[in-house]
């Protein structure tokens, strides 16, 4: 390599009879100059570690992601998007289209399971709100907060995340009945403690209001929302099918 080679060549480019006199300058300076190159070589050295040692914690990092327990299925799983609004659907026309859609999708050939969510998962973005429960006296404003998602029945199926207790969304769930949602195990824990949060009510405030009562109907195993790295959040799905 270079750093080596480099002060090899200048050692011997020292005049020998320089070199064979007494004190001659010719032997030091060639001395000299190989331990500058050898301070290359050491450098280069040090370098080359920072690089592996580096790479070493990038491929730990990818590691730990690639097994990580995201809550979901990662694979098998095709996505698809669908803006109606640029369609020139109307808002009254788009909960027929999409049920007609999804109804499609799911007597495809090969397709075993189809849903339809407001939010995907690990996308970055985000829904929330200050959530009030009978009895829960969160010691932060922020223990109030939680984060919300719209989807239809047999979206937990369809993603692999695996129902807990309770039920999934069903006919049951129309405009105009009784408001509901299924919840993750982080926000049953911390709302509910060791009572079992199914048949209990929670309330979204705004504005320093309560909302209708939503009735929990299930619990479902916790599942990244926003970000790969992130602690779990507490989490509210709410029933796509109640939408006016």
């Amino acid at each position: 390599a270079p750093p080596v080679s480099t002060p090899a060549w200048r050692s011997a480019r020292v005049d020998p009879q320089s070199a064979l006199k007494s004190g001659g300058r010719g032997v030091a300076e060639g001395h000299s100059r190989f331990t500058v190159g050898k301070w290359l070589v050491v450098g280069q050295i040090a370098l080359s570690l920072v690089l592996v040692m580096g790479a070493g914690l990038l491929l730990g990092s990818f590691r730990r992601l690639t097994t990580l327990d995201a809550g979901f299925r990662t694979e098998g799983v095709l996505l698809v998007g669908v803006n109606l609004r640029n369609a020139g659907y109307s808002n009254s026309a788009m909960a027929g289209v999409h049920h007609d859609i999804l109804g499609r999708l799911r007597r495809l050939p090969g397709v075993q399971s189809a849903s339809v969510s407001d939010l995907t998962p690990i996308s970055g973005s985000a829904w929330n709100n200050l959530v009030e429960v009978d009895g829960y006296k969160p010691p932060r404003l922020d223990d109030r907060l939680v984060y919300f998602n719209e989807v239809s029945d047999g979206f937990f199926t369809t993603m692999g995340t695996p129902l807990l207790a309770g039920r999934d969304f069903d006919h049951r769930d129309v405009p105009g009945s009784a408001k509901v949602a299924i919840i993750n195990e982080t926000m049953a824990k911390r709302f509910f403690g060791t009572t079992s949060p199914l048949g209990k009510p929670f309330f979204v405030v705004e504005h320093e209001k309560r909302g209708e009562p939503i009735e929990v109907v299930g619990i479902v195993k916790d599942a990244k929302y926003r970000r790969l790295r992130e602690e779990t959040l507490p989490t509210a799905y709410v029933a796509r099918s109640q939408a006016a």
